[in-house]
């Protein structure tokens, strides 16, 4: 029973499954070695396998579903960023710019945090910006500020 428990700790879900039906062929040998094929013990043996083994696959799939959900949020996450902080061109007239953007939050990859850069005819504007508030909130009212739309709240 072991091997499938600590299979499902770090294998995907198809190689616990493996190593579950690998773990009951084994139990199935060890019980033929000992005599115990036609004992009341066999079905007991190979169930129990088969049930800490069932858990252990319907954690795994679980556990599985949610790193694909969490890859699609960070892929989405990644895209607003694109999208709400473009990369500032080095060059801006004389001034040679570089920008690097990091949340504060541990794991965002975007926040209320903003910031441009534009050349105009004869001078450079920069624009550093964090609107208040957290979550998707702050993410549309930075982005209002950056496409320069108005900004309604309604309290």
């Amino acid at each position: 029973m072991a091997a499938p428990t600590c299979t499902g700790t770090f294998a995907r879900t198809r190689f616990t499954s493996v190593v579950a039906l690998l773990a009951a062929a084994a139990v199935l040998l060890v019980d033929r070695h000992d005599g115990l094929l036609h004992s009341p013990l066999l079905p007991i043996h190979i169930g129990a396998v088969l049930i800490v083994s069932a858990f252990v696959i319907a954690s795994r799939t679980v556990h599985d579903r949610d790193l694909r959900e969490l890859a699609q949020v960070r892929a989405v996450s990644e895209a607003a960023q694109r999208v709400l902080l473009r990369p500032i061109p080095a060059e801006l007239g004389p001034l040679h710019v570089a920008s690097m953007y990091r949340a504060a939050a541990a794991h965002a990859l975007v926040g209320g945090d903003l910031y441009a850069a534009a050349r105009t005819a004869h001078t450079t504007r920069i624009l550093i910006g964090d609107v208040r508030g957290k979550g998707l909130p702050a993410i549309d009212d930075a982005s209002a500020v950056l496409v320069l739309q108005p900004v309604v709240h309604v309290t």
